[in-house]
């Protein structure tokens, strides 16, 4: 229970991060929507925990794991982009049909023209993967050689996804892979040597960064790949710092009501929010700028209108589940 209960809390705070991460980049304050950016990252380490606990003992077991977390995240996925695509569509907004099939197979990371409010559904394309390879990652934790495999299949995400122009993509799959196998090997994982000491490589990527940032990169290849792999690197580098010292600082936890609001709708949270923070500012904020502290009103505004689609869409999938399960009912009549 201790130890959920931290979960809960670091999960709430990241999805919290996203959801100002966005807004920051709206109203144009990019440098505060970088580190608060980290919070994806932290959801990849936080994710990697989490299924370093499981164990493979069958194909059945593989099976029954691709089942629930695909099902997990799709379900709600697909329920929610089908309800957006109906509102654009009224709005007469152009979405390209090959956009539409790919989000709904969950490679929306890959999509040449994307859907407007779902830009962040690459996240789902990546964590997709990464769940993937977990019965791989499984089987070779058992490996003599298993750090070595690790590294290897990391360094080939990262090249392949690099080839199709997405390092960044490779670069989160790596920190899931290493964090996965560090977790999943290590007794005291989060109490030993190696969380104090990543702070030294945390703190060094993150001021090379800052003076980087300054540098006219003329070379746009070269930019790629510095905002895709340096820059990248050190959002992982942050996000699995902050998820240790979560993990460290709150021994007793937490489990007041917002945090378990937060933590148990992180992912609708995730679905929802861009979209509705888009469409504040495109058509609310215009009209109340005049007002005092008219970008609070909206961000305010915002949070209501995140809070009312997250438990509408709750619903539908409650109604989906009962759907489901009625004609499974029905199928064994």
């Amino acid at each position: 229970m201790q130890q959920d209960s931290r979960l809960n809390f670091i999960r709430a705070v990241a999805v919290v991060m996203i959801v100002f991460c966005h807004f920051s980049q709206i109203i144009g304050l990019l440098d505060v929507a970088f580190w608060l950016n980290t919070g994806v990252q932290i959801f990849f380490v936080l994710s990697a925990y989490l299924m370093s606990q499981k164990q493979f003992s069958s194909r059945g077991d593989v099976w029954q794991f691709y089942k629930k977390r695909i099902l997990r995240i799709m379900i709600p996925m697909w329920i929610y982009t089908a309800c957006l695509v109906l509102v654009l569509l009224v709005l007469r907004i152009h979405i390209a049909p090959i956009a539409i099939l790919l989000y709904a197979l969950g490679l929306a990371g890959f999509a040449p023209s994307g859907i407007l409010g779902l830009g962040h559904f690459w996240y789902i394309t990546v964590i997709l993967i990464c769940y993937l390879l977990v019965p791989l990652m499984d089987s070779l934790s058992r490996n003599r050689n298993r750090w070595l495999w690790t590294v290897l299949i990391s360094l080939l995400g990262l090249a392949l996804m690099t080839l199709v122009g997405k390092s960044a993509y490779g670069v989160n799959l790596a920190l899931f892979l290493l964090t996965y196998m560090y977790f999943h090997t290590q007794s005291e994982p989060i109490t030993g040597k190696v969380p104090a000491l990543w702070a030294i490589p945390t703190v060094l990527f993150s001021i090379l960064r800052l003076y980087l940032d300054g540098y006219d990169f003329v070379n746009a290849q070269l930019y790629s790949l510095y905002d895709g792999i340096f820059v990248t690197t050190t959002k992982c580098l942050l996000g699995l710092w902050l998820f240790f010292m979560g993990m460290k600082v709150l021994k007793n936890g937490t489990n007041d009501r917002l945090t378990h609001y937060l933590s148990t709708r992180s992912y609708e949270i995730y679905l929802t929010h861009q979209f509705i923070l888009l469409a504040v500012n495109e058509y609310v904020l215009p009209y109340i700028k005049s007002v005092p502290f008219s970008k609070i009103a909206s961000l305010l505004l915002s949070i209501v209108m995140i809070v009312i689609n997250v438990e509408l869409l709750r619903v539908l999938l409650v109604g989906t589940k009962r759907v489901f399960a009625s004609c499974k009912h029905a199928n064994k009549e």
